[in-house]
C-alpha cells in the first residue's frame, strides 16, 4: 500500500532537481537555459562570496 500526502515547501528542491533533469542533454525545451546567458553592456553581474568561519 502506497500512502500520499500534500505538497509542501519542503518538496521544492526535489522538484526543481527533477525538472532540471528532465531537460537535461535534450534538443527540445521552452525557455530552459542549457547555459547561463551572459549580460550585455552596461550591465554587470555580481557574485556574493562568503566568508566561512570554519577556515
Amino acid at each position: 500500500m502506497r500512502d500520499a500526502r500534500a505538497v509542501g515547501s519542503a518538496d521544492e528542491e526535489s522538484w526543481l532537481r527533477c525538472r532540471v533533469l528532465s531537460f537535461l542533454h535534450k534538443p527540445y525545451f521552452d525557455d530552459v537555459r542549457t547555459s547561463k546567458p551572459g549580460c550585455p553592456p552596461p550591465g554587470y553581474e555580481l557574485v556574493e562570496v562568503v566568508q566561512r568561519w570554519w577556515r
